[in-house]
């Protein structure tokens, strides 16, 4: 029994003892309704979002998720080392002070490229990018890095389900893939000149000295949706 529930019967004040009566209710009220943890194993992020290796429970969307930042605790730990990163995890999205706007990683793939996982449960797989989230420096690819999320019902006529969709990863882990000659290399820009005299920037692999064309994204599907 709580001191001032316990004071407040010894003197006999109604007053107090409503009050101390009322903070143990809505105490005991806050401590059931508490929402659990959502991740089971892995690195779990807030809300609905898959970290790598992990399974998220109660999430809203059977589709991928962007990143989004860590829990508070993990955040006050990076500001106190002085940044947004902590043990090498980026916590939050990076701000410039002066200006209060976002910062973009310059990432070496975009949207449609087709690269190869060089680390990680499926190094060696080649796949094409999704998606870039240039403010996590994080990529979306086909077919790999595969995460459990057990979707609730949102409506009273709605099943739950079970599905496995892919989450978004480090950039670092992809390389160029090079289809014609089967080699990984690392990114290259070149400068060339066009028939018709113009001077642009083109992207190449290192490896082969190929160059890398611009393809449209595919459209994600469900896994159990594909060929």
């Amino acid at each position: 029994m709580p001191d001032a529930f316990a004071a407040a019967l010894h003197r006999r004040r109604p007053a107090a003892l409503l009050l101390a009566l009322a903070g143990v209710v809505l105490g005991l009220a806050g401590f059931f309704t508490a929402p659990a943890t959502d991740f089971v194993g892995g690195f779990g992020l807030v809300g609905d979002r898959l970290a790598s290796g992990g399974v998220a429970l109660n999430a809203r969307s059977p589709f991928p998720s962007e990143p989004e930042p860590a829990n508070q605790m993990r955040r006050e730990g990076a500001m106190l080392q002085g940044g947004f990163f902590l043990k090498g995890r980026q916590t939050a999205v990076r701000v410039n002070p002066k200006t209060n706007k976002p910062i973009r990683f310059l990432m070496h793939v975009k949207a449609g490229d087709t690269v190869q996982v060089v680390s990680g449960k499926d190094k060696g797989k080649v796949t094409q990018v999704i998606k870039t989230f240039p403010k996590w420096n994080k990529v979306l690819c086909l077919g790999v890095n595969f995460n459990i999320k057990h979707v609730r019902p949102q409506r009273e006529d709605e099943v739950g389900s079970r599905v496995q969709v892919e989450a978004p990863m480090h950039s670092s882990r992809v390389m160029h893939y090079d289809t014609e000659q089967g080699v990984a290399g690392n990114l290259g820009i070149r400068i060339e000149k066009l028939d018709n005299g113009a001077i642009v920037k083109m992207r190449y692999n290192k490896a082969t000295g190929a160059r890398i064309p611009l393809v449209e994204p595919p459209e994600w599907v469900p896994v159990l949706d594909r060929e």
